[in-house]
């Protein structure tokens, strides 16, 4: 595990913008031992403090966001929507298809809920309304989770969406899918 600064934090504070959650908190990943051991640019951490770069991103409030495969994981960024360029596509301008729709959305267990609204602080795409309970837009929820981790009452959940598509195994199947739903035959590119 290694950990290196948000390009996208570092970018906006360039242009003196931005917002003052932590830098150092993308991570890398590779399943070669001691590979970030002596990388410029790539802190090396233990398992204990690739966890605690997580807790460190989750208490800010940042989006755990990885490639929609299911093995060949090699990074996690950890990012907020005022500057992230993918995130605030979403959240400002509804743009919900610019990344891969998770298999997660927010599910409240109504008979738990308080409608104390903490909740809605946390969320960061307009996805809850409070009425009687928190209430969830389907097609606003990202799936991300970050309303669930600050609910006092336990009320919310991740649920699996019921029409989620099944995960590419590795990068070469994600692409073979991407090009099938665009209409490319890859063997004609090549």
């Amino acid at each position: 595990w290694g950990v290196v600064d948000c390009i996208c934090r570092a970018q906006q504070r360039l242009l003196g913008k931005g917002c003052t959650a932590p830098m150092d908190v993308c991570m890398v990943m590779s399943a070669t031992p001691g590979a970030f051991d002596r990388s410029p640019g790539i802190r090396a951490l233990s398992r204990e403090g690739a966890l605690g770069v997580l807790r460190r991103a989750e208490d800010a409030g940042l989006v755990h966001s990885t490639s929609n495969t299911r093995g060949d994981i090699w990074y996690v960024c950890n990012c907020c929507t005022c500057c992230c360029g993918i995130l605030r596509g979403i959240a400002e301008f509804g743009l919900q298809h610019s990344i891969a729709q998770s298999a997660f959305r927010m599910r409240v267990d109504e008979a738990a809920c308080t409608a104390c609204g903490t909740c809605l602080e946390r969320c960061r795409f307009g996805a809850l309304t409070v009425e009687a309970v928190a209430c969830v837009d389907a097609a606003r929820c990202i799936g991300c989770g970050l309303c669930a981790s600050v609910c006092p009452a336990g009320a919310l959940s991740l649920e699996r969406r019921p029409d989620a598509a099944e995960v590419p195994e590795d990068m070469r199947a994600w692409r073979q899918a991407r090009a099938q739903n665009r209409g490319i035959d890859l063997e004609a590119v090549h």
